[in-house]
């Protein structure tokens, strides 16, 4: 009974130590000259091709990545035509969700939300398709004064939909670092 009392009162009497948040990682990418916050429960990857800045792995028992690619300075076409294109590799009744997101001197983002079945192709350039329902594509074209970046994320929707807070503050925490000057905005009038 001495015990207990003891083990009651130390439990009483001692302050609780505070549980230490991760906070987030500033990371920053030489080409194009980017920095951004990463959420501390993202598990850095090695990106699999030289057409993939960075990726991560998203916390949880599913394996969902974060993946940035970055095709040059010209980038990859317009983006409508890869809003167009993500589109298509989510079949579903409803129609995407679309957001534009000024970010920050020299940087806006336009992101893509869609659910439904994953339908795009294995591989660029092979007949044979994906075929996963209750899937989600979260898409991002982040527009950069050296160039567009492009975020992919596809996995089920339960997954994203859960990312979907940090995702976001991950894609408004970018900043430019590069040596260009953001051109300046109009004054407004009156």
């Amino acid at each position: 009974m001495r015990i207990l009392i003891a083990l009651l009162v130390v439990t009483v009497i001692l302050p609780a130590q505070p549980v230490e948040k991760k906070q987030p990682k500033r990371t920053k990418l030489q080409v194009p000259a980017v920095s951004f916050l990463v959420p501390p429960t993202w598990k850095d990857r090695k990106p699999s091709s030289s057409m993939r800045k960075a990726t991560w792995r998203l916390a949880g028992k599913i394996p969902v990545d974060v993946i940035v690619y970055w095709f040059g300075t010209k980038g990859a076409g317009s983006v409508e035509a890869n809003l167009d294109r993500w589109q298509k590799q989510i079949q579903s009744d409803q129609k995407a969700k679309t957001e534009k997101h000024k970010i920050g001197p020299g940087l806006k983002a336009t992101v893509l939300d869609k659910s439904g079945t994953y339908v795009a192709p294995l591989r660029p350039g092979v007949r044979e398709r994906h075929e996963k329902k209750d899937q989600s594509f979260f898409g991002a074209i982040i527009e950069t004064l050296d160039g567009p970046l492009y975020v992919k994320i596809v996995g089920p929707t339960k997954v994203v939909a859960g990312a979907r807070k940090d995702v976001m503050g991950w894609i408004k925490s970018f900043k430019y670092e590069g040596s260009k000057k953001p051109p300046q905005e109009p004054k407004k009038k009156g």
